[in-house]
């Protein structure tokens, strides 16, 4: 079973509003996580970027939270270390330093996968290779794939 990091765009798409072409796919990748097809994890991140969510998008994402039950993962000094990295060699701008803790809490926890529909700033080709290449050069094993959910509904 891959190990799956679940970023906080991911958790958003469930609300009310959004864009049926990406909620149905989100929605369906959460019920595989509920029914453990995936081992889903999340991060204190996921929970402080959640919180600054209207009333009742934190409503639906708790729930849906709940229902999967992710395991939490812990935001260590070597997660902030990498995620600080990210932004001083360039492959985040500074203002965006909790996608990179995502991406770092993954990578330091040796998550196979982790899955956004931020294709700006984390889930692109581009943007994984160099996360990957600072995670080697910081003596990690640097093999985190970087999908969206309907990518990894493909799979299945």
């Amino acid at each position: 079973m891959r190990r799956v990091y679940i970023e906080t765009s991911v958790w958003g798409m469930v609300a009310p509003g959004q864009s049926p072409a990406l909620q149905e796919p989100t929605v369906e990748f959460l019920d595989q996580c509920a029914a453990r097809k995936h081992q889903p994890y999340i991060s204190a991140v996921v929970a402080d970027e959640l919180r600054q969510a209207g009333v009742e998008v934190q409503q639906v994402t708790i729930a849906k939270l709940g229902a999967v039950d992710p395991h939490i993962l812990a935001i260590t000094p070597a997660s902030e270390a990498l995620a600080e990295r990210f932004l001083r060699e360039g492959v985040l701008p500074p203002r965006r330093l909790d996608d990179a803790r995502h991406v770092a809490c993954a990578l330091v926890h040796e998550i196979d996968l982790l899955v956004s529909w931020n294709y700006r700033h984390i889930a692109n080709v581009r943007k994984a290779e160099a996360f990957n290449a600072i995670a080697v050069l910081s003596g990690l094993r640097g093999a985190l794939e970087i999908h969206t959910p309907l990518e990894v509904l493909e799979w299945t």
